[in-house]
């Protein structure tokens, strides 16, 4: 996965999660590497689902 490219979405309003980008997020909630659990994947989560950048699809996942 492309951390940069997350790093990028994380930052902007506008953008949108693809399906595999959240697989990644969710497989990586318990990451080891605090940068990337708590900075990335949980901060990412957040803002996937308070700034509706998760496609509906990515929503059921996650919920599931």
């Amino acid at each position: 996965m492309d951390l940069k490219i997350l790093k990028q979405k994380l930052n902007n309003s506008n953008a949108q999660y693809l399906d595999e980008e959240v697989n990644w997020l969710l497989e990586n909630i318990g990451n080891s590497k605090s940068e990337i659990r708590d900075d990335l994947v949980c901060n990412s989560l957040g803002a996937g689902f308070f700034e509706e950048k998760f496609t509906l699809n990515c929503q059921i996942k996650c919920n599931s």
